[in-house]
């Protein structure tokens, strides 16, 4: 059959009648959604460009920081010291509160909870560890931080709290290379408090999740210990 030509003509003029009309009559929408289609794009790459930036100059600052805590590590004059020690928690300050989210933050905060342990201000130390390990879980610096925050808590005597977050870090970070370290620990700090039943379960897991790691030696010869001793019993 012959096409029509005329009448396929008719149909086309039809259809672009009917999409005149439809845009006309929903311009307004499809103007609308145009501009937020381009505002989002625009603001999108407005932040990307404001976030870069915070992140570089945080970045510096942090490194600064860095700078001046091995510095105060290593000057020998108490009043150089101090001085130091002023300037260096003045800078890791104003890098906390200025860039709460940006690495140069999270820097800031690792530097001045080693700075507190080293002055052997647990408390504040674990603060600030638990702090980062909050506000940056994804960071290879979080795993670090909770290990050191159970470390802090050790040495205040609080084993309660050293376990809390000894525990944390071996849920989240079952790859962290603190993983054997950490579970050794609280085996030990079990057997510290006389619970051999929690601290062999814990030397037990380290025997399963990391067999040939140098912690899960240690943790044999402890449990080598506690059956000579009468601790647990013989399998």
């Amino acid at each position: 059959m012959p096409v029509n030509l005329q009448h396929k003509a008719t149909e086309d003029e039809r259809f672009v009648d009917k999409l005149e009309r439809f845009v006309h009559r929903r311009q307004i929408i499809i103007w609308a959604v145009l501009i937020i289609m381009i505002g989002a794009v625009v603001t999108y790459f407005i932040w990307s460009e404001r976030n870069k930036r915070l992140t570089e100059s945080s970045t510096i600052l942090a490194e600064e920081g860095q700078d001046l805590y091995f510095q105060w590590l290593s000057e020998k004059d108490e009043k150089k010291k101090g001085e130091l020690e002023d300037r260096l928690l003045e800078k890791l300050k104003i890098i906390i509160r200025g860039y709460p989210h940006q690495y140069g933050g999270q820097r800031a905060l690792f530097i001045r909870g080693n700075f507190y342990f080293n002055k052997q201000n647990w408390e504040k130390a674990a603060g600030d560890y638990i702090d980062l390990s909050k506000s940056f879980p994804g960071s290879y610096l979080a795993e670090i931080s909770l290990y050191n925050a159970g470390a802090s808590y050790e040495e205040l005597g609080k084993k309660d709290e050293a376990l809390k977050y000894y525990g944390e870090l071996i849920k989240k970070y079952k790859d962290s290379p603190l993983y054997p370290r950490t579970l050794f620990s609280m085996g030990r700090i079990y057997e510290v408090k006389s619970d051999y039943t929690d601290a062999v379960k814990y030397y037990n897991k380290l025997e399963d999740d990391k067999p040939s790691s140098n912690w899960t030696k240690l943790a044999r010869n402890r449990m080598i210990y506690l059956k000579i001793n009468k601790k647990i019993k013989e399998e």
